[in-house]
């Protein structure tokens, strides 16, 4: 389980850096154009938004002290918010690659943002980082396309082929 979820955090690393760099493209304009959408409606909000959610979580993991959720008018340059990011995703490689394989079964107490408490399995939450970082990248390369920047296919299997 323990190389499947390295693996499984690579691939989250190499699709939002596919991601980003397809924004990375586009002018500041593009990156804050609002778009039809019920959460994050810009191609930024949802970049920062991912990046924030991740932070979160490994924080919770590690017992850390949970960091704020960042605002997208904290990185008017792309830039820094890749820089944040490659040092993020080391962080949850490693974590990933450093846990405890009795530990992914065990549960785990936290709070959402809210404030309401959950207990759920370690493993299950790892999981449930990768499947919501999809949800958004599913969003933002939707938007990023329609403003002239497609990322192309963010699939698990085009990364894993592009391995071989």
């Amino acid at each position: 389980m323990q190389q499947t979820l390295i693996e499984l955090y690579r691939y989250t690393e190499w699709a939002d850096n596919t991601l980003l760099d397809a924004a990375r493209k586009l002018d500041p304009v593009e990156l804050d154009r609002p778009h039809d959408s019920p959460t994050f409606n810009t191609i930024r909000a949802n970049l920062v938004h991912s990046m924030g959610a991740q932070r979160i979580w490994l924080a919770r993991w590690t017992g850390s002290p949970i960091p704020k959720f960042p605002d997208a008018d904290e990185y008017p340059d792309l830039e820094n918010l890749k820089a944040d990011w490659d040092a993020l995703h080391a962080r949850l490689i490693e974590f990933a690659g450093s846990v405890e394989e009795a530990r992914l079964d065990m549960p785990l107490d936290y709070q959402d943002s809210r404030g309401n408490p959950y207990h759920h399995p370690l493993g299950m939450l790892l999981m449930h980082l990768a499947v919501h970082s999809m949800d958004h990248r599913v969003t933002c390369s939707a938007f990023c396309a329609l403003a002239g920047s497609d990322p192309g296919d963010l699939n698990i299997l085009t990364y894993l082929r592009r391995k071989i």
